[in-house]
């Protein structure tokens, strides 16, 4: 129970400062209690670094996909695929790489994503891929998805490649 001022005048008294009680806020200058959601709060410290957070968030992913195209050769897509005809993240020239990133312990990667990225693909006749990315402080673990078949064929294809060396 602290005490928050606000832009919100008080309908009664016309005062601005407001005691705050779970779901009602009280009015310091009259005593009259409203709920809590028809006043106007100042952004308290958690939601100031959530927002700083979310910029973070698109800052580092633009900073992943760039990367993920200069490390493996393949060309960033504008506006992370969001066009109507560009799709995915980064375009290789017989890959098609759809990035996801976290800060958290876990990725949830569901089989939507996966149609959805295998549909792109295959509509331009590409293999799919799904790279995740685990951020941790300053470092970065990378693990890269794709379907079995996909995976057999690029082993064989090192495989033929070193038996004919």
């Amino acid at each position: 129970m602290g005490f928050s001022p606000t832009t919100a005048d008080c309908r009664h008294c016309g005062g601005n400062s407001w005691q705050l009680v779970t779901n009602r806020a009280r009015c310091r200058v009259c005593g009259v209690i409203i709920p809590r959601h028809s006043i106007e709060l100042p952004p308290t410290r958690e939601q100031r670094q959530a927002a700083y957070q979310r910029r973070n968030i698109r800052r580092d992913s633009d900073e992943t996909e760039t990367e993920h195209a200069k490390r493996l050769g393949g060309r960033k897509t504008r506006g992370s695929g969001c066009g109507p005809f560009d799709k995915a993240d980064v375009d290789f020239v017989e890959e098609l790489h759809e990035l996801k990133e976290t800060r958290a312990k876990s990725i949830a990667l569901t089989l939507a994503d996966w149609v959805k990225i295998r549909a792109q693909a295959l509509a331009r006749g590409k293999v799919p891929v799904m790279a995740l990315t685990f951020i941790h402080g300053r470092s970065r673990t990378r693990l890269v998805v794709m379907d079995i078949d996909d995976y057999q064929a690029l082993k064989e294809a090192a495989r033929a490649t070193e038996d004919s060396r």
